[in-house]
């Protein structure tokens, strides 16, 4: 019985450890730069991400660097640009970023180098 109990007492720790070892390597993927583009009826657009550690166990700042075109009569004009910072927050237990002020959820997948902000894919390019 003693065996037994031991058997269950590692193999529990080895899940615990191996849970923490999972989300340890989703949070490592997280900082770097990710890029989109996407092309709409009235718009053409770029998007990049730069994500770094922030000050923080879990904190991350998040730089969204916009190009965009608009499109008239199937023309497009000038080239415009916007930018933003974002602070997020990162959750080990779901694995995702939660961005604080609007609250948007980044969900990270580094098997295929990529990241998720709503149905919006962003490629990591390092």
């Amino acid at each position: 019985m003693k065996k037994v109990f031991k058997m269950s007492c590692a193999l529990g720790l080895l899940g615990i450890l191996g849970a923490c070892k999972m989300g340890n390597h989703k949070k490592d993927f997280i900082p770097g730069m990710y890029v989109s583009h996407a092309r709409g009826e009235f718009a053409l657009a770029s998007d990049t991400l730069v994500i770094s550690v922030g000050a923080g166990d879990n904190a991350f700042v998040i730089d969204r660097r916009t190009g965009y075109q608009r499109m008239t009569d199937g023309k497009l004009g000038k080239q415009e640009w916007g930018r933003e910072t974002w602070a997020g927050v990162f959750d080990p237990g779901s694995g995702l970023v939660r961005e604080i002020r609007k609250g948007r959820l980044i969900r990270f997948v580094p098997d295929s180098a990529y990241l998720l902000i709503g149905r919006r894919l962003y490629r990591k390019v390092y």
